[in-house]
Protein backbone atom coordinates (compact mmCIF):
# COMPACT_ATOMS: atom_id res chain seq x y z
CA UNK A 1 0.00 0.00 0.00
CA UNK A 2 1.41 3.23 -1.07
CA UNK A 3 1.39 5.99 1.60
CA UNK A 4 1.21 9.77 1.38
CA UNK A 5 4.19 11.95 2.13
CA UNK A 6 4.36 15.56 4.48
CA UNK A 7 6.36 18.13 4.13
CA UNK A 8 6.29 21.36 6.43
CA UNK A 9 9.67 22.76 6.56
CA UNK A 10 11.06 25.02 4.49
CA UNK A 11 13.95 23.28 2.12
CA UNK A 12 14.98 21.59 -1.22
CA UNK A 13 12.89 18.73 -2.99
CA UNK A 14 15.89 17.30 -5.05
CA UNK A 15 16.47 13.97 -7.32
CA UNK A 16 19.24 11.95 -6.08
CA UNK A 17 20.08 8.60 -8.72
CA UNK A 18 17.06 7.29 -8.71
CA UNK A 19 14.97 8.48 -5.72
CA UNK A 20 14.25 11.93 -4.25
CA UNK A 21 15.92 13.48 -1.39
CA UNK A 22 14.02 16.73 0.76
CA UNK A 23 16.68 18.83 2.08
CA UNK A 24 16.51 21.15 5.09
CA UNK A 25 19.09 23.07 7.86
CA UNK A 26 18.29 19.90 9.80
CA UNK A 27 19.54 17.21 7.04
CA UNK A 28 18.44 15.01 4.44
CA UNK A 29 15.30 12.97 4.53
CA UNK A 30 14.93 10.54 2.08
CA UNK A 31 11.68 9.79 0.22
CA UNK A 32 10.76 6.10 -1.03
CA UNK A 33 9.83 6.62 -4.28
CA UNK A 34 8.58 3.02 -4.63
CA UNK A 35 6.29 4.00 -1.98
CA UNK A 36 4.72 7.15 -2.49
CA UNK A 37 1.98 8.26 -4.36
CA UNK A 38 1.08 11.78 -3.26
CA UNK A 39 3.50 14.20 -1.69
CA UNK A 40 1.81 17.21 0.28
CA UNK A 41 4.04 20.39 0.90
CA UNK A 42 3.12 22.64 3.40
CA UNK A 43 6.61 24.51 4.07
CA UNK A 44 8.15 26.70 1.10
CA UNK A 45 9.93 24.02 -1.25
CA UNK A 46 12.28 24.45 -3.95
CA UNK A 47 12.53 21.83 -6.90
CA UNK A 48 13.35 21.24 -10.34
CA UNK A 49 12.42 19.56 -13.65
CA UNK A 50 14.46 16.66 -12.98
CA UNK A 51 12.42 16.36 -9.56
CA UNK A 52 8.98 16.49 -11.81
CA UNK A 53 10.65 14.25 -14.25
CA UNK A 54 11.08 11.65 -11.51
CA UNK A 55 7.66 12.34 -10.35
CA UNK A 56 5.98 11.75 -13.70
CA UNK A 57 7.95 8.48 -14.11
CA UNK A 58 6.91 7.20 -11.14
CA UNK A 59 3.09 8.77 -11.46
CA UNK A 60 3.66 10.62 -8.35
CA UNK A 61 1.26 13.95 -7.28
CA UNK A 62 2.63 16.91 -5.96
CA UNK A 63 -0.11 18.99 -3.81
CA UNK A 64 0.70 22.73 -2.63
CA UNK A 65 -0.81 23.94 0.38
CA UNK A 66 0.13 27.02 2.06
CA UNK A 67 1.30 26.64 5.59
CA UNK A 68 -1.69 26.99 6.82
CA UNK A 69 -3.14 24.44 5.26
CA UNK A 70 -5.19 26.61 1.72
CA UNK A 71 -4.85 24.87 -1.43
CA UNK A 72 -2.73 26.97 -3.94
CA UNK A 73 -2.42 23.84 -6.83
CA UNK A 74 -0.77 20.75 -7.67
CA UNK A 75 1.80 18.77 -10.15
CA UNK A 76 -0.68 16.18 -11.74
CA UNK A 77 1.56 13.65 -14.39
CA UNK A 78 0.70 13.43 -17.90
CA UNK A 79 -2.12 10.66 -17.95
CA UNK A 80 -3.37 9.09 -21.09
CA UNK A 81 -7.51 8.62 -20.47
CA UNK A 82 -9.22 5.97 -21.73
CA UNK A 83 -10.88 7.22 -24.84
CA UNK A 84 -14.35 5.06 -24.34
CA UNK A 85 -14.79 6.73 -20.69
CA UNK A 86 -13.42 10.61 -21.56
CA UNK A 87 -16.19 10.15 -24.61
CA UNK A 88 -19.14 9.03 -21.94
CA UNK A 89 -18.04 11.46 -19.57
CA UNK A 90 -18.09 14.56 -21.43
CA UNK A 91 -21.54 13.34 -23.92
CA UNK A 92 -23.23 12.99 -19.83
CA UNK A 93 -23.73 16.86 -20.01
CA UNK A 94 -25.67 16.94 -23.06
CA UNK A 95 -28.17 14.61 -21.52
CA UNK A 96 -29.68 17.11 -18.37
CA UNK A 97 -32.01 14.67 -17.34
CA UNK A 98 -29.35 12.12 -16.60
CA UNK A 99 -26.99 15.14 -15.24
CA UNK A 100 -29.78 15.55 -13.11
CA UNK A 101 -30.46 12.75 -11.42
CA UNK A 102 -26.51 12.20 -11.07
CA UNK A 103 -26.61 15.15 -8.61
CA UNK A 104 -29.46 13.91 -6.75
CA UNK A 105 -27.72 10.78 -6.04
CA UNK A 106 -24.43 12.82 -4.54
CA UNK A 107 -26.71 14.88 -2.90
CA UNK A 108 -28.85 12.15 -1.21
CA UNK A 109 -25.90 9.95 -0.33
CA UNK A 110 -24.34 13.15 1.29
CA UNK A 111 -27.39 13.97 3.20
CA UNK A 112 -27.50 10.17 4.14
CA UNK A 113 -24.14 10.29 5.96
CA UNK A 114 -25.12 13.07 7.74
CA UNK A 115 -27.72 11.43 9.29
CA UNK A 116 -25.95 8.11 10.52
CA UNK A 117 -23.16 10.56 12.09
CA UNK A 118 -25.90 11.77 13.92
CA UNK A 119 -27.48 8.07 14.35
CA UNK A 120 -23.88 7.32 15.28
CA UNK A 121 -23.68 9.69 18.38
CA UNK A 122 -27.34 9.01 18.99
CA UNK A 123 -26.62 5.37 20.04
CA UNK A 124 -23.62 6.14 21.96
CA UNK A 125 -25.00 8.94 23.89
CA UNK A 126 -28.63 7.48 23.96
CA UNK A 127 -29.84 11.17 22.90
CA UNK A 128 -31.88 12.04 19.94
CA UNK A 129 -31.34 14.72 17.68
CA UNK A 130 -34.36 16.78 16.07
CA UNK A 131 -32.41 17.46 13.38
CA UNK A 132 -31.78 13.58 11.96
CA UNK A 133 -36.18 13.85 11.14
CA UNK A 134 -35.27 17.22 9.44
CA UNK A 135 -32.60 15.76 7.21
CA UNK A 136 -34.53 12.63 6.53
CA UNK A 137 -37.49 15.03 5.30
CA UNK A 138 -35.14 17.18 3.51
CA UNK A 139 -33.77 13.83 1.64
CA UNK A 140 -37.65 12.63 1.17
CA UNK A 141 -38.10 15.59 -0.98
CA UNK A 142 -35.17 15.34 -2.95
CA UNK A 143 -36.17 12.10 -3.98
CA UNK A 144 -39.57 13.54 -5.24
CA UNK A 145 -37.86 16.26 -7.37
CA UNK A 146 -37.83 16.19 -11.10
CA UNK A 147 -36.21 18.38 -13.62
CA UNK A 148 -38.79 20.57 -13.24
CA UNK A 149 -37.78 21.45 -10.10
CA UNK A 150 -34.04 21.19 -10.33
CA UNK A 151 -33.33 24.82 -8.83
CA UNK A 152 -34.68 23.66 -5.69
CA UNK A 153 -31.47 20.93 -5.65
CA UNK A 154 -29.12 22.97 -4.42
CA UNK A 155 -31.31 24.88 -2.05
CA UNK A 156 -32.34 21.94 -0.40
CA UNK A 157 -28.29 20.73 -0.08
CA UNK A 158 -27.80 23.92 1.68
CA UNK A 159 -30.62 23.51 3.82
CA UNK A 160 -29.30 20.24 4.76
CA UNK A 161 -25.84 21.83 5.82
CA UNK A 162 -27.35 24.28 8.08
CA UNK A 163 -29.86 21.85 10.23
CA UNK A 164 -26.41 19.48 10.22
CA UNK A 165 -24.09 22.40 11.23
CA UNK A 166 -26.49 23.20 13.96
CA UNK A 167 -25.97 20.05 15.90
CA UNK A 168 -22.03 20.38 16.20
CA UNK A 169 -22.55 21.91 19.13
CA UNK A 170 -24.75 19.05 20.58
CA UNK A 171 -22.16 16.08 19.87
CA UNK A 172 -18.69 18.48 20.96
CA UNK A 173 -18.19 17.96 24.97
CA UNK A 174 -15.31 21.04 25.04
CA UNK A 175 -16.31 23.68 26.24
CA UNK A 176 -13.21 25.65 24.55
CA UNK A 177 -14.66 24.52 20.71
CA UNK A 178 -17.52 26.52 19.84
CA UNK A 179 -18.98 25.90 16.07
CA UNK A 180 -20.94 29.53 15.16
CA UNK A 181 -21.44 29.03 11.34
CA UNK A 182 -18.99 27.72 8.63
CA UNK A 183 -16.35 30.32 7.18
CA UNK A 184 -13.72 29.72 4.67
CA UNK A 185 -10.70 31.67 3.29
CA UNK A 186 -10.31 32.10 6.12
CA UNK A 187 -11.38 30.05 8.91
CA UNK A 188 -12.89 32.38 11.51
CA UNK A 189 -12.91 30.00 14.52
CA UNK A 190 -10.93 26.59 15.50
CA UNK A 191 -14.07 24.09 14.41
CA UNK A 192 -13.50 26.10 10.74
CA UNK A 193 -9.51 25.35 10.94
CA UNK A 194 -10.08 21.84 11.64
CA UNK A 195 -12.65 21.47 9.01
CA UNK A 196 -10.62 23.12 6.26
CA UNK A 197 -7.62 21.67 6.85
CA UNK A 198 -9.54 18.57 6.56
CA UNK A 199 -11.15 18.88 3.89
CA UNK A 200 -7.86 20.02 2.06
CA UNK A 201 -6.64 16.85 3.03
CA UNK A 202 -9.37 14.82 1.64
CA UNK A 203 -9.55 16.50 -1.71
CA UNK A 204 -6.19 15.64 -2.02
CA UNK A 205 -6.69 11.71 -1.50
CA UNK A 206 -9.24 12.40 -3.88
CA UNK A 207 -7.80 13.64 -6.76
CA UNK A 208 -5.12 11.03 -6.23
CA UNK A 209 -7.70 7.85 -6.83
CA UNK A 210 -9.17 10.34 -9.85
CA UNK A 211 -5.94 10.52 -11.56
CA UNK A 212 -5.24 6.64 -11.14
CA UNK A 213 -8.85 6.28 -12.75
CA UNK A 214 -10.19 7.05 -16.59
CA UNK A 215 -12.84 10.09 -15.42
CA UNK A 216 -11.35 13.65 -16.55
CA UNK A 217 -11.11 15.10 -12.51
CA UNK A 218 -12.06 18.73 -14.08
CA UNK A 219 -15.61 17.42 -15.21
CA UNK A 220 -17.69 18.09 -12.24
CA UNK A 221 -21.31 17.13 -11.72
CA UNK A 222 -22.34 19.44 -9.78
CA UNK A 223 -19.28 21.70 -8.51
CA UNK A 224 -18.00 22.31 -12.35
CA UNK A 225 -20.13 25.92 -12.05
CA UNK A 226 -18.53 27.31 -8.45
CA UNK A 227 -14.56 25.79 -9.21
CA UNK A 228 -12.57 26.16 -11.86
CA UNK A 229 -10.25 23.43 -11.39
CA UNK A 230 -10.99 19.65 -10.57
CA UNK A 231 -14.18 19.95 -9.74
CA UNK A 232 -14.89 15.68 -9.31
CA UNK A 233 -12.98 16.03 -6.45
CA UNK A 234 -15.18 18.18 -4.77
CA UNK A 235 -18.51 16.66 -5.88
CA UNK A 236 -17.38 12.95 -4.33
CA UNK A 237 -15.85 14.58 -1.01
CA UNK A 238 -19.74 15.87 -0.09
CA UNK A 239 -20.21 12.40 -0.08
CA UNK A 240 -17.37 11.24 2.96
CA UNK A 241 -16.78 14.18 4.43
CA UNK A 242 -19.39 13.61 7.39
CA UNK A 243 -18.05 9.85 8.00
CA UNK A 244 -14.10 10.32 7.73
CA UNK A 245 -13.67 14.24 8.31
CA UNK A 246 -16.15 15.67 10.51
CA UNK A 247 -16.53 12.27 13.02
CA UNK A 248 -12.47 12.58 13.37
CA UNK A 249 -13.09 16.17 13.85
CA UNK A 250 -15.51 15.29 16.73
CA UNK A 251 -13.57 12.71 18.30
CA UNK A 252 -10.44 13.93 18.47
CA UNK A 253 -11.94 17.14 20.23
CA UNK A 254 -14.14 15.13 22.56
CA UNK A 255 -10.66 12.84 23.56
CA UNK A 256 -8.87 15.85 23.58
CA UNK A 257 -6.19 15.13 21.40
CA UNK A 258 -6.27 18.66 19.85
CA UNK A 259 -6.62 21.41 22.59
CA UNK A 260 -7.15 25.00 22.39
CA UNK A 261 -3.17 25.67 22.37
CA UNK A 262 -2.72 23.38 18.75
CA UNK A 263 -4.25 26.70 17.42
CA UNK A 264 -3.22 30.07 16.18
CA UNK A 265 -4.57 33.35 15.07
CA UNK A 266 -2.65 35.12 12.22
CA UNK A 267 -4.78 37.82 10.38
CA UNK A 268 -8.17 37.71 11.99
CA UNK A 269 -8.36 34.16 10.89
CA UNK A 270 -7.53 30.83 12.98
CA UNK A 271 -5.34 27.98 12.02
CA UNK A 272 -4.07 24.91 13.48
CA UNK A 273 -0.49 25.00 14.33
CA UNK A 274 2.27 22.80 12.82
CA UNK A 275 1.74 20.53 16.03
CA UNK A 276 -1.79 20.32 15.59
CA UNK A 277 -1.45 19.21 12.00
CA UNK A 278 1.14 16.82 12.76
CA UNK A 279 -1.48 15.30 15.24
CA UNK A 280 -4.76 15.53 12.60
CA UNK A 281 -2.45 13.76 9.26
CA UNK A 282 -1.59 11.17 11.91
CA UNK A 283 -5.00 10.41 12.84
CA UNK A 284 -6.40 11.07 9.23
CA UNK A 285 -3.81 8.60 8.33
CA UNK A 286 -5.15 5.88 10.36
CA UNK A 287 -8.84 6.96 9.54
CA UNK A 288 -7.90 6.21 5.76
CA UNK A 289 -6.17 2.53 6.87
CA UNK A 290 -9.28 1.49 8.85
CA UNK A 291 -11.67 -1.00 7.60
CA UNK A 292 -15.67 -1.71 7.75
CA UNK A 293 -17.21 -4.61 6.33
CA UNK A 294 -19.34 -4.69 3.14
CA UNK A 295 -20.97 -7.58 1.79
CA UNK A 296 -18.71 -9.96 3.70
CA UNK A 297 -15.17 -8.22 2.99
CA UNK A 298 -13.04 -6.06 4.58
CA UNK A 299 -12.85 -2.55 3.06
CA UNK A 300 -10.32 0.31 4.13
CA UNK A 301 -11.61 3.70 3.84
CA UNK A 302 -8.90 4.62 1.53
CA UNK A 303 -10.31 1.36 -0.83
CA UNK A 304 -14.12 2.65 -0.82
CA UNK A 305 -13.32 5.98 -2.39
CA UNK A 306 -11.52 4.29 -5.09
CA UNK A 307 -14.48 2.17 -4.93
CA UNK A 308 -16.68 5.09 -5.48
CA UNK A 309 -14.76 6.22 -8.48
CA UNK A 310 -14.57 3.11 -10.34
CA UNK A 311 -18.52 2.91 -9.78
CA UNK A 312 -19.25 6.01 -11.24
CA UNK A 313 -17.03 4.75 -14.42
CA UNK A 314 -19.44 1.36 -14.25
CA UNK A 315 -22.45 3.60 -14.20
CA UNK A 316 -20.87 5.99 -17.53
CA UNK A 317 -20.80 2.33 -18.99
CA UNK A 318 -24.38 1.51 -18.55
CA UNK A 319 -23.03 -1.22 -16.62
CA UNK A 320 -24.36 -0.42 -13.22
CA UNK A 321 -26.90 2.47 -11.66
CA UNK A 322 -24.76 4.84 -10.08
CA UNK A 323 -25.54 4.57 -6.15
CA UNK A 324 -23.45 6.88 -3.69
CA UNK A 325 -21.26 5.42 -0.72
CA UNK A 326 -23.87 5.02 2.23
CA UNK A 327 -22.59 4.90 5.96
CA UNK A 328 -24.14 1.75 7.47
CA UNK A 329 -23.28 1.27 11.22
Amino acid sequence: MKRRFYIFSTGILQRQDNSLVYITKKGKEYIPIFQTEIIYIFGSCTLNKTVLQILSEYNIILIFFSYYGRYIGSYLPRQNYIGQITQLQIELFKDKNKVFSYQKEIIYTSIYNMVSVLKFYQKKRLIVFEQTDQLQNINNEIISLDMNNKNKLLILEARAKQVYYSTFNLIIKNSDFKFITRTVNPPKDVINAIMSYGYALLYGVIETSLYCSHLLPHLGIIHSQTKTENSLKYDIADIFKPVLIDRLIFRMINKKQLTINNFINKDNAVYLSKEGAVLFIEEFEETLKSTINITNRKWSYRSIIRREIYNIELSLQNKKIYTGYKMRW
